[in-house]
């Protein structure tokens, strides 16, 4: 078993033991999020660091609510 740790510009994303460690432009989704892998780093034998690039968010718009109509 192998420790995987993700991090996305020096933040930490998320940590995974896993059997096989992830190629680098692989595609991925972590926490509802895709992205891809763009470095891996062999801390020691059993220990690897990979930069994920995230895509980035859309903005979900909101819906406005027509009010127009009175109430009664």
């Amino acid at each position: 078993m192998k420790t995987v740790h993700y991090y996305e510009n020096q933040q930490h994303i998320l940590s995974q033991l896993v059997n096989r460690v992830p190629v680098c432009g692989q595609d991925i989704r972590i926490k509802g999020r895709n992205g891809k892998i763009k470095d891996i780093l062999e801390i020691t034998e059993n220990v690897y660091r990979v930069q994920v690039q995230f895509e980035p968010a859309a903005k979900k718009r909101t819906v406005t609510v027509d009010n127009k109509k009175k109430r009664r």
